[in-house]
């Protein structure tokens, strides 16, 4: 492979401008870069790491439907938790670990015979009451449990920070929904906007 006609990658910042001191989103472009083509062919290799996940939401559609008919009890609250700085505080060994752990788990479920935890899975009636897309998570957490539920967040990987938003007059904005509980804890959905877009 010869590269022809590169650029040194692009790295640059966006202003969160709806967080407190406009702290900046990193941003590194790779397009034409000598790497580009090479962590294109990576992604397409390691995509099938997250594909049988049933925590993982790929897009906002697909969230709403996995919550589509769940209730939120009295007790529960709706949270949404960022992790701080995700790529540059996530070393290469850590990594490196997770995805051969990853790789282990999925070669041992296709090349082993049908096992116990296989089955269990398929009986457990209980709902889903976390959601993850890319760094963030949706949580359904019992009140009481909150702080409990952010000190493990935080504890699994002391360079990775979490933070964390509650719902606020039974509405929480996650991803481009705004969710809604209502009386009988039902959840209703609406696009959400934040107050800076400037989408026309």
């Amino acid at each position: 492979m010869k590269p022809t006609d590169t650029a040194l990658a692009r790295f640059y910042g966006l202003p969160k401008v709806h967080k407190p001191n406009v702290p900046l989103r990193s941003i590194v472009a790779l397009k034409c870069s000598p790497t580009y083509n090479l962590a294109k062919w990576m992604y397409s290799k390691l995509k099938f790491l997250q594909d049988n996940s049933d925590a993982s939401v790929r897009s906002a559609s697909q969230f709403l439907a996995d919550l589509h008919g769940r209730r939120i009890q009295t007790d529960e609250m709706m949270v949404s938790f960022d992790v701080t700085s995700v790529f540059t505080s996530t070393s290469l060994y850590l990594a490196r670990d997770v995805l051969r752990r990853k790789h282990d788990e999925l070669y041992d479920k296709t090349q082993s015979s049908l096992k116990n935890e296989h089955l269990m899975g398929q009986y457990d009636s209980g709902d889903r009451n976390v959601f993850y897309f890319s760094i963030y998570a949706f949580v359904i957490v019992k009140r009481n449990m909150l702080q409990n539920f952010h000190e493990i967040l935080n504890s699994i990987f002391p360079d990775a920070q979490f933070t964390s938003e509650e719902e606020r007059d039974q509405q929480l904005p996650f991803l481009d929904v705004l969710f809604m509980r209502t009386f009988d804890g039902k959840i209703e959905t609406t696009v959400y906007r934040k107050a800076t877009n400037t989408t026309q």
